[in-house]
């Protein structure tokens, strides 16, 4: 793929209208969207933050293969076993589940039906909160580098990590079995890396609940990984976050620590049309005096060391592959990605399907497209993080469904409306998913907001799990 995907006619009609630009987005030759939010970070209450968010195209594409992988009798299975493998014993006897190697001839509509029976039990699975083990701030988390992924807004022209700060509202607060083993919250910059940080994030959480350790974990190489070899696109970020995770699966990907390869977060690139791809990808500073000061960099998506040499008078040029250069140290990734649901319409059954999984103690990554109602995001009050839920809220225009860019975040729990801290206002539904972003801290409650099963079902694009690979 190289960041146009291959459409027809019905699948863009059926899926996603025609984008207009608004005043707060600008849409770039390659399609995607540059998109400035409220950071409300204190010292500069003014300021907005940038984010590249992912075009229609690559929408469209993670929709199209999530849709056709749901659709196969396969991922039903793989669904079911996903699920029967986490629950309590003791609800597999009540309802008599039949074991995952029984249902070799069974139909789809049969273990259709048994997923959805699943999910219409959500409830049922809830599991008490894990001991904590993440490290009191990102710097002292195993790995950690010189901050490149863990950036506040740029001050005074430079490149300035954040200092922790907890969040205060349902992430902190919440008993869900996720909470001690989420890692601190990261900030992708001014690059459409949403994806390999949403799954980076996943993989990051698995680690601590399942090998009690806090780490963090080298987003760079994934996303070099994703740009450079698995779906090539040096010239316009993207990703999709299944075909991404099954390229994890089949090449064995293994984690680096993120000080092996420091994530650079480009906050002074700029797009060109010629020739096509970025400029002043390398600037921590904005004067230029300061360069990324970590292992490669180019300006390219996947930001590939690149080496030339002349021949008989002739410039000849080629990108590095870092994964041969960068080991994976932690020897971490991740393996068997099962799609959940997809946003192409009725899916509260996907809903609830996540509902459980993260009640059961696994994240599932969300894809989305992002609706106006993100830019302004309360930070502080008894609805710090609170998204509100508007089924128009596209961006100004209700017919359009991806204006507002591609994102990709990671669903860490769910709390009931019964459940949620006095002073909070109840979500239009039935609870607040926890959702950890990746904006830095300076949005929402701290880098996570608070989303409600509505709002998944309005603008979800897709729903993943994967499981941890050592």
């Amino acid at each position: 793929m190289t960041g146009e995907a291959t459409l027809n006619a019905g699948d863009i009609a059926r899926l996603a209208p025609e984008a207009q630009e608004q005043p707060f987005t600008r849409v770039l030759d390659n399609g995607n969207v540059v998109w400035l939010f409220n950071a409300r970070d204190p010292s500069t209450p003014n300021d907005n933050e940038r984010v590249t968010l992912l075009g229609r195209a690559w929408i469209l594409a993670g929709l199209l293969e999530t849709e056709a992988a749901l659709a196969e009798i396969d991922t039903q299975r793989a669904i079911y076993e996903f699920f029967y493998a986490r629950l309590p014993a003791s609800y597999i006897a009540d309802e008599s589940l039949p074991d995952p190697a029984t249902l070799a001839g069974s139909t789809f509509a049969d273990i259709s039906l048994l997923n959805q029976n699943l999910a219409l039990d959500w409830r049922m699975f809830l599991q008490a909160p894990g001991p904590s083990v993440r490290a009191p701030d990102w710097q002292n988390e195993e790995g950690a580098g010189l901050g490149g992924d863990s950036t506040r807004l740029v001050v005074s022209g430079s490149v300035v990590p954040y200092n922790t700060s907890a969040p205060a509202s349902l992430a902190a607060s919440a008993a869900y079995p996720l909470r001690g083993a989420v890692s601190h919250v990261r900030n992708q910059g001014a690059r459409g890396t949403g994806v390999a940080f949403g799954i980076s994030a996943a993989a990051e959480a698995l680690i601590g609940l399942e090998a009690s350790r806090s780490v963090n974990l080298c987003e760079q190489l994934l996303f070099n990984q994703m740009t450079r070899n698995w779906h090539p696109s040096a010239c316009s970020d993207g990703g999709m976050v299944l075909s991404t995770l099954q390229s994890m699966h089949t090449t064995g990907f293994r984690y680096p620590y993120e000080n092996a390869w420091n994530y650079n977060p480009s906050p002074f690139r700029v797009a060109t049309a010629v020739p096509p791809g970025y400029a002043q990808s390398c600037w921590w500073k904005a004067d230029a005096t300061t360069a990324y000061p970590g292992l490669y960099c180019a300006d390219t998506s996947h930001q590939s060391g690149v080496v030339c040499t002349t021949i008989d008078g002739l410039n000849y040029c080629a990108t590095l592959d870092p994964g041969l250069q960068v080991p994976g140290g932690t020897g971490f990734g991740l393996e068997n990605p099962v799609p959940l649901g997809v946003g192409t319409g009725a899916n509260a059954v996907d809903v609830a399907l996540a509902k459980a999984a993260v009640h059961l103690g696994h994240p599932v990554i969300i894809t989305f497209t992002v609706p106006n109602g993100m830019r302004n995001v309360a930070s502080s009050g008894a609805d710090a993080g609170v998204v509100p839920w508007n089924p128009f809220d596209w961006l100004g225009d209700d017919n359009n469904r991806t204006m507002g860019g591609g994102h990709c975040a990671l669903l860490v729990g769910f709390v009931e409306n019964a459940d949620l801290p006095a002073g909070m206002t109840a979500a239009v539904g039935e609870g607040y998913f926890i959702l950890k972003n990746s904006w830095g801290q300076s949005w929402g409650d701290k880098g996570f907001a608070y989303v409600s099963d509505l709002w998944v079902e309005t603008f979800m694009r897709g729903l993943y799990v994967a499981e941890l690979a050592e």
